[in-house]
């Protein structure tokens, strides 16, 4: 069985519409990069579909042949309710496309008054727990406590210990982010559109992968 090289997303809502081409250009080739120099490693995209970045990377992933598996905050018919008009459609196209999809499970202890801002805290938690890297369509602003947004997982996904620890996809977590610098259309300073890899230990990322490729080449001539 070979281990999928698993590529987790968050991203903001509020894209610029003047940033998406280049937006879509740095995502395809990011995962493009991930598929041509580990061949022998399925890439799978965790996505919760959400409108904006979520969105646009899944769009992508579809497109280049990549997996899709979609944590999504709450039931489906309660999560369409967040979807105006052409991302209502947008987002039924993708759900259909998805291998699989699922309410995320709570990482977190359940408040008295269950709110929306904790299901979709819940869902980025899901990702960062089980995504090898995480791309993230970010502006690079600070986590707040408590927070639901792009900061919070991202912040989540440096920062908590991962050491020894296995997603249920069987890819350990490297705390690496893809990060793509993605203005939001009420920031005051709008710099433009660019991709860096950021990671706790320089050339982590690299190595677990080439380790996840490996074995998985193994595996196939094992298996003729």
């Amino acid at each position: 069985m070979r281990i999928p090289i698993v590529v987790g997303v968050t991203g903001h809502r509020d894209l610029r519409e003047q940033d998406i081409p280049a937006i879509q250009a740095l995502v395809r080739s990011e995962l493009q990069k991930l598929k041509d120099t580990y061949p022998h490693s399925p890439l799978v995209m965790l996505n919760s579909l959400a409108a904006g970045a979520d969105l646009l990377c899944a769009e992508v992933a579809a497109e280049i042949g990549i997996s899709l598996i979609s944590p999504l905050p709450m039931p489906t018919e309660e999560y369409r309710r967040d979807f105006k008009d052409a991302d209502l459609v947008r987002f039924d196209a993708m759900l259909q496309k998805a291998t699989d999809s699922f309410v995320s499970p709570a990482s977190e202890e359940e408040p008295a008054a269950m709110t929306r801002d904790f299901l979709y805290r819940q869902a980025g938690i899901y990702i960062a727990l089980h995504s090898l890297v995480l791309l993230a369509l970010w502006d690079g602003s600070l986590a707040k406590p408590g927070g639901c947004g792009t900061a919070e997982v991202v912040d989540y996904m440096r920062n908590r210990s991962c050491a020894a620890e296995y997603s249920s996809f069987g890819a350990i977590n490297s705390n690496a982010i893809i990060h793509i610098l993605t203005p939001r259309n009420n920031a005051d300073h709008k710099p433009g559109v660019s991709v860096k890899l950021v990671e706790n230990e320089p050339g982590s990322l690299q190595e677990v992968f080439r380790l996840v490729d490996a074995f998985n080449a193994e595996d196939e001539a094992k298996r003729g």
